[in-house]
């Protein structure tokens, strides 16, 4: 197996004055998280004046008298891991109204530096993600982890609804054939597999965790693509190339025509930095077996940064929700 490693990552983007912050640890469940502040973490008491508009007052023409005063900010989680998290939370930092933390599943080891308080590691599923919630006091969730991250969205969708706290799933759109394309679409990693037996030469853009249902071909050559080398890898032929995109389209057709590809396997990831590779197959006729997205959990959901901050700003999380005392 011969390992080719590239370099290329795309400049990073952001504003000068959002410096990062170190991840730190929770010391109360071993992960990494947010520091300690000069406050505690844990459920707060309501402020004595109302944050919203009451209802004597809302739609009456008059302005409450307390509607603008208000110390405590408004808490968000923001489940990450993708480019549009991240947009997010520097389009969120700095903002004195909230108080955000990014939690990151801590898979990727070299990550672009993010503004605000970051969080590594899982929280150990549904009950320990509820668990956090309750014990930070958290407000508002924004889901902005990866289309295919599908349990961490049932976790969110589960305590969230157990907690009655308002959730949004920020989600790029997904991909759609055009003209040219010969996408044969399949519901699982493992038919995608099934979908090859015919190909001569594949290239595998899935990540590194799931190559092992194509191991059943071994007749076929792969080019396994993937930002950290693949482990207990048993593909018998195989060719691997690690590097970090977004991948421009021109170097996307000069590898399918170099390693000679007549079959692309792929995830419908959705968004721009990856769709070169799907340029490049249509336009040199090469067919495409393409992994649909799993089912979301249902509830609300924007598939732009704007339209995630336009829901933040309609949104008014109860503060008797996850812990607060009236």
């Amino acid at each position: 197996m011969r390992v080719v490693t590239t370099n290329c990552r795309a400049p990073q983007i952001g504003p000068a004055s959002a410096p990062a912050r170190s991840p730190t640890r929770d010391a109360t469940s071993g992960r990494t998280g947010r520091p300690a502040r000069g406050r505690p973490r844990g459920p707060r008491q309501s402020p004595p004046g109302p944050r919203w508009p009451s209802a004597s007052t809302a739609g009456s023409g008059r302005q409450p008298t307390a509607y603008s005063w208000d110390p405590a900010p408004v808490r968000v989680l923001l489940l990450g891991g993708t480019s549009e998290a991240s947009a997010l939370a520097r389009r969120l930092a700095g903002r004195s109204d909230l108080e955000l933390t990014t939690s990151l599943a801590g898979l990727t080891a070299e990550r672009a530096p993010l503004p605000g308080e970051v969080r590594i590691g899982g929280f150990g599923g549904s009950e320990g993600l509820r668990a956090y919630l309750e014990r930070t006091g958290v407000d508002v969730v924004i889901d902005a982890t990866h289309p295919f991250a599908r349990r961490m969205r049932w976790h969110a969708a589960e305590a969230c609804d157990a907690l009655g706290l308002p959730r949004v799933r920020l989600e790029r759109p997904p991909w759609t054939p055009e003209d040219g394309d010969s996408w044969t679409p399949v519901p699982t990693v493992e038919a995608a597999a099934d979908a090859v037996w015919d190909a001569s030469r594949v290239f595998l853009t899935i990540g590194r965790r799931e190559l092992a249902p194509f191991a059943r071909h071994p007749h076929v050559w792969f080019l396994v693509r993937a930002i950290h080398p693949p482990e207990g890898l048993a593909l018998q032929h195989v060719h691997v190339v690690l590097a970090r995109g977004p991948f421009a389209e021109d170097d996307e057709r000069r590898l399918l025509v170099e390693h000679r590809i007549d079959t692309l396997v792929t995830k419908n990831s959705g968004g721009d930095a990856a769709a070169a590779k799907l340029a490049a197959a249509r336009a040199l006729g090469v067919r495409v077996v393409i992994v649909e997205r799993p089912p979301s959990p249902p509830g609300p959901s924007a598939q732009t940064v704007d339209e995630a901050v336009d829901w933040l700003s309609r949104t008014r999380p109860d503060r008797t929700a996850a812990g607060y005392t009236p």
